[in-house]
């Protein structure tokens, strides 16, 4: 849709589109500030429109004649500033980035103001704003405000320096329940509505205000220390038992953590079916995609639970880390993401230590885009929507892998003490990373500023090359580059461990690393070094040759089960930069296949898939299949085909592991025909199923399915209640393989039973595999208009990304060409086509560099 403009210069009714253009700066002016905002909301989910009014308490800091804020689809009918007891009529004109102008024919003075205004909206249908969605055919409300969408429900200012007390009226018909971030404070009824009155928040950012109306059901949560209520649509709170045991514990954990107690004077956990993301962490209401809230007792997995916990202990460490204390501006949203998914997996290494989530290495999901040279620094300048969202991954992963070596190096009880100083500063308040890290340096009497600049102000990390001479250790840095490329010269300010051991004796040696080359000296001569102690690490290091040999094969299982999963991840990143050939690399990993924990298994097995994506192709097919039916015999022997009674979770997930690669690319009959039979159980609904494992045998039905096939998913996933049946579904829904089959199974991507928050999902997993591809994006070339309508907005270059399996340069052209040619206001799918070309040289490079050592490795005699 365009800019539309062109509205009588006296009206005072205008509309914004959805898609304004771009401008260098998003920002507002602070010259006029919100002092506080209460908002009055009409609604009823059967309609398709609302309407509202709202007040703000205004600061003009100098006399002026215009107001600027932020509104988006949201039609104003009338404008009113009074200001020094005189009373102001506004004409709203619509600017770029999502702002209006409210301008006076006369000059209005500076102070105490107050604006009043009357507007109307659509519901928004693509699950940001005020959305409507449906459930079994039942209309229901639900927001989404972050980033910067709380201006598509009533016009505001909004952004994060601008922190206020909201107070929600809502009225809405008497049968709908209607939820806020606050208690309700009173109820009036007229006629068949009912007017409910919420308390005023504490000052709030206004991407946290948030808003749910319908037949929603609740149940209390006991053992909190507020009022709290779990919230889900109709006929699913039997789902909601895992979580309600869950949130006292994992709530009391971080206000024990914090030395502050929760701050929001009560908890609604409200499990939405159609959410863009997984959860937010709006104050007092948090928000949820249901199939992460709700868990089948029956039927779900120790993963299923993971996932539960770990979402919920995220958002609710955001009450503090983002809530209570709240970013100035959005290049530290890293930072609230960073912390609040470090934080959550404290907890629960706290309080569900069979997890074992104390094995998470959360640097080595982040290395591999963070190595490249499209990335970006997560401390980044924000100049439109699309700043905000490039890079948002690595907000979580490359931050709480940082924040995980910073408390390694300096201990968790400082550690602690500084974030508690830091609360406690700037409690309701707004804050900078600069105000974190004085707060920790101060507390460690450490140069923690300078250690965390070099990793959030600047993309990439450390190589570091150790040389051993005799007792003597030098260390030199340089930036990580993949084999073949250039970029500029970096160095780190950074914290190493650096373990080492000869016979029985083992010494640990510490070192600040704080330019390009440094000397260390070691108590004794080792056999043996393993230069990331504790596995903490944010740098790839590198060994001699005879070294790197001894650790692997002679001293591995000195190292910790930690230890030896970060060993394989330096092992990938030295193969990433070319030190190892792709036959060493595959010989290199096969030990790790012979281990007794899991989760070093695993690890093993990701690195031949991530080879197989890259290397096989039609010539060496049949050779990468015998190899892998070879390595994967003894793992399948010792872990059986099905699952077993009280197994160890972590077998449970590995041999699920082990069973997708296998239906992927071994010609399995026996696999096949218990596939084939277990997802007729499935979908059907009657006899029994491996519930472990029915995510690979519904993947290999559909990967052999038909068009009827197609349509019984279809059915199913439509009739689904369950909202881990319906995940499982979806994913079986993107996985077709057979060409008629997955042609009608990217047709439903545009049919009502997928819901725009589906999208992501099913353009990623029908990325997979070279025809699959090819098909998706021809499909995608004849519906882009449909599909990117569809698509919640700030999503819009997950359509691109679905293209980053291309292995052929004149593929890559093409597809460069079609999205170079479709409307880019903020610039989302030029990054991604940059993004995306840079994966598909480097995969191109690594194939033509490594190929032929690679099928000689996997060559079978």
């Amino acid at each position: 849709m365009k800019l539309r403009q062109g509205l009588a210069a006296l009206t005072l009714a205008f509309f914004l589109s959805a898609s304004p253009v771009i401008a260098e700066d998003i920002r507002l002016s602070d010259a006029v500030a919100p002092v506080r905002q209460s908002v009055f909301l009409e609604v009823d989910p059967q309609k398709d429109d609302y309407r509202g009014s709202t007040e703000i308490a205004l600061k003009l800091k100098t006399e002026g004649r215009e107001i600027i804020l932020h509104a988006l689809d949201v039609k104003i009918v009338e404008a009113k500033l009074t200001a020094g007891g005189k009373t102001f009529l506004l004409i709203p004109t619509s600017l770029e980035n999502g702002k209006v102008k409210l301008s006076s024919a006369e000059l209005f003075p500076q102070g105490e103001a107050r604006l009043n205004l009357r507007f109307e909206a659509p519901f928004n249908r693509r699950s940001v704003g005020l959305y409507k969605y449906l459930d079994g055919g039942t209309p229901y409300l639900s927001t989404q405000f972050e980033m910067t969408d709380a201006r598509r429900c009533f016009p505001c200012f909004d952004q994060p320096n601008f922190k206020i007390p909201y107070q929600m009226t809502v009225k809405a018909p008497k049968a709908a329940r209607v939820y806020n971030n606050t208690a309700e404070v009173k109820t009036a009824e007229e006629g068949g509505w009912r007017v409910h009155t919420f308390a005023e928040t504490h000052p709030l950012p206004s991407y946290l205000v948030a808003l749910a109306v319908g037949p929603y059901e609740e149940t209390k949560v006991p053992k909190l220390s507020v009022p709290g209520r779990l919230v889900t649509t109709k006929g699913k709170l039997k789902q909601s038992k895992a979580a309600i045991e869950a949130t006292p514990k994992i709530l009391e954990t971080l206000q024990d953590y914090f030395g502050i107690p929760y701050a929001y004077g009560k908890l609604d956990q409200i499990a939405v079916t159609e959410f863009p993301f997984g959860a937010m962490e709006n104050a007092g209401m948090v928000t949820y995609r249901e199939d992460i809230l709700l868990i089948n007792e029956a039927t779900a997995q120790r993963r299923n639970r993971e996932r539960m916990y770990s979402v919920i202990a995220h958002e609710l460490a955001h009450q503090w880390f983002g809530n209570l204390v709240t970013m100035k501006w959005w290049d530290d949203l890293w930072l609230n993401e960073a912390f609040a998914t470090w934080m959550a997996n404290k907890v629960l290494v706290q309080l569900y230590p069979e997890l074992e989530r104390d094995l998470i290495t959360y640097q080595n999901s982040a290395m591999g885009e963070d190595g490249k040279s499209t990335a970006r620094p997560i401390r980044k300048p924000i100049r439109n929507d699309s700043d905000i969202m490039d890079g948002l991954g690595l907000n979580y992963t490359k931050g709480a892998g940082v924040l995980t070596m910073i408390e390694h190096w300096i201990g968790p009880v400082t550690f602690r003490q500084g974030i508690r100083d830091y609360m406690r500063a700037y409690k309701f308040g707004n804050a900078q990373a600069a105000d974190l890290w004085n707060s920790l340096s101060s507390a460690s009497e450490k140069d923690v500023s300078t250690v965390l600049k070099s990793y959030t102000d600047q993309a990439g990390y450390p190589l570091v090359e150790l040389q051993l001479q005799g007792r003597e250790l030098s260390v030199k840095q340089r930036r990580f580059a993949y084999a073949g490329t250039h970029p500029a010269e970096q160095t780190w300010t950074f914290p190493m461990g650096i373990r080492y051991g000869a016979g029985s004796r083992q010494a640990v040696a510490h070192l600040l690393v704080e330019g390009s080359e440094a000397r260390l000296p070691l108590e004794f001569e080792p056999e043996w070094i393993f230069p990331d102690d504790g596995g903490v690490g944010y740098y790839r290091w590198r060994l001699a040759e005879p070294q790197l040999d001894a650790l692997v094969n002679a001293h591995r299982q000195r190292l910790s089960v930690r230890e030896k999963i970060a060993l394989q991840a330096n092992l990938s990143g030295l193969y990433d930069a070319g030190d190892l050939t792709a036959g060493e690399y595959v010989s290199t990993n096969s030990v790790f296949l012979n281990e007794s924990h899991p989760s070093v298994v695993s690890p093993a097995l990701r690195a031949l898939s991530g080879l197989r994506e890259v290397m096989v192709d039609e010539a060496n097919q049949g050779e990468w299949k015998g190899y892998l039916a070879e390595v994967a015999r003894p793992l399948v022997e010792r872990l059986g085909r099905t699952s077993r009674a009280g197994e160890p979770a972590k077998e449970s997930e590995l041999r699920l592991q082990l069973l997708f690669m296998l239906a992927r690319d071994v010609d399995d009959a026996a696999l096949s025909e218990t596939a084939m039979s277990q997802a007729e159980s499935y979908l059907s609904g009657r006899g029994s199923v491996d519930q472990a494992l029915i995510e690979a045998y519904l993947y290999l039905t559909a990967k052999r399915g038909d068009v009827a096939m197609v349509g019984r998913v279809k059915e199913a996933l439509a009739e689904a209640k369950d909202p881990q049946r319906r995940s499982n579904l979806l994913a079986m829904l993107g996985q077709f393989e057979q060409p008629e089959a997955h042609t009608v199974a990217l047709e439903a991507m545009l049919d009502s039973v997928v819901t725009p928050s589906d999208l992501r999902t099913l353009l990623a997993l029908n990325g997979d595999g070279d025809a699959r591809r090819r098909r998706l994006q021809d499909w995608i070339e004849k519906h882009y208009q449909e599909i990117s309508g569809k698509l919640p907005s700030a999503f819009l270059a997950h359509i691109v990304s679905s293209q980053s399996g291309i292995m052929a340069l004149q593929e890559l052209e093409r597809v460069k060409a079609f999205y170079s040619a479709q409307p880019d206001p903020n610039g989302a799918l030029q990054r991604e086509l940059e993004k995306i070309s840079e994966t598909v040289r480097l995969n191109i490079a690594e194939r033509e560099r490594g190929q032929r050592t690679f099928t000689r490795a996997i060559m079978l005699d």
